[in-house]
């Protein structure tokens, strides 16, 4: 491999080490590339076409292909190209079959999702589908993702053994639009079914200003009332959290572990936020809050909001243009009693 190669980032060496060796006969990217990963994916004879297609806000969503066959991506380009993405059996079963997934982990994630299927973590992190239950091509194939995945390091020396949280991977699973596993399979997102780590107390980066806020304490003085909080001090309980941060944080923990009478659904759409702070990518879905016992409307929070209310921010914004604000009382009446 060349030094161009070894400079692209790993997570993107090893999708083209997957794809050049035909173990995945044909790949997606889904983030922007540049000259010099073109020219390095170029060197490894693997042919690239850039794929325009429409997201279910209109959005237009485009994604790199990536194989030796030309053949392959004039298939996928003639089925995807300009069209919007839906969430259909059918376009599981067909990006499956290009991506080079066992069949019947294909038709058991489409037609069930997440099964169990006794894999490691570190197993099923490497592949790029869900293994089905008993699957008995998988563990066959996770010799050849293995032998890739260790060749990627040794040609990125010092590449660090941490786990592939933020990979861009070319899975079914952003399609189809089931909850979460990783992490997606695109990026590692903690959804409201997932817990995580309890967030630091102190604002970080994260922390957006908002307009209308007198105390600079990250929240609206119009929403400060309704929670008994004081407009003009910004830590009005004097425990050293600034009263936005510490709202953001409540209201992030209920979705992470919602009482009885709140459901909550994942809807996972195709594509990735980058977070403008952090760098950290992603699902460009939400999730749907719904109280059970109240005649009220669900709400929807974007995973790109959950992952700026983790870290004390109601407002949030993306490297995509894009930005909002949660807002703080419709969500704390839906998630309420």
């Amino acid at each position: 491999m060349d030094k161009k190669t070894r400079n692209i980032e790993f997570d993107l060496l090893y999708l083209a080490l997957l794809t050049k060796k035909e173990i995945k006969p044909l790949s997606r990217w889904e983030r922007k590339l540049g000259p010099i990963e073109i020219e390095a994916l170029k060197s490894m004879g693997l042919k690239t076409r850039p794929i325009k297609r429409y997201l279910e806000s209109g959005r237009i969503f485009e994604e790199l292909i990536l194989s030796g066959n030309e053949e392959l991506i004039d298939i996928y380009a003639n089925a995807f190209m300009g069209k919007r993405m839906a969430d259909s059996r059918k376009t599981g079963l067909l990006e499956g079959k290009l991506f080079g997934y066992p069949a019947c982990c294909v038709r058991s994630f489409v037609s069930h999702g997440y099964l169990p299927n006794g894999l490691s973590t570190d197993d099923q992190q490497i592949l790029f589908h869900w293994a089905c239950p008993d699957c008995q091509v998988t563990p066959k194939l996770l010799l050849r993702y293995r032998s890739a995945y260790e060749e990627a390091r040794r040609i990125q020396v010092g590449y660090s053994l941490k786990k592939l949280k933020n990979r861009q991977v070319a899975g079914i699973i952003p399609v189809i639009g089931l909850a979460s596993c990783i992490l997606v399979i695109g990026c590692e997102h903690k959804s409201a079914k997932h817990k995580s780590t309890t967030p630091s107390d102190e604002p970080d980066i994260h922390c957006i200003a908002v307009q209308n806020d007198s105390d600079n304490d990250y929240l609206k003085d119009e929403w400060e009332d309704p929670f008994g909080l004081d407009p003009s001090n910004p830590d009005t309980d004097a425990d050293g959290v600034l009263d936005g941060v510490q709202l953001a944080k409540r209201l992030w923990g209920q979705i992470q572990n919602p009482p009885e009478w709140i459901r909550i659904d994942d809807h996972w759409l195709r594509g990735l936020y980058t977070c403008s702070k952090c760098g950290q990518t992603v699902n460009m879905g939400f999730v749907e809050i719904t109280n059970t016992g109240k005649r009220v409307p669900s709400v929807r929070v974007d995973y790109l909001a959950l992952h700026y209310m983790e870290h004390g921010s109601l407002a949030y914004k993306g490297k995509e243009d894009i930005s909002g604000i949660v807002d703080a009382l419709q969500l704390d009446s839906i998630l309420s009693r």
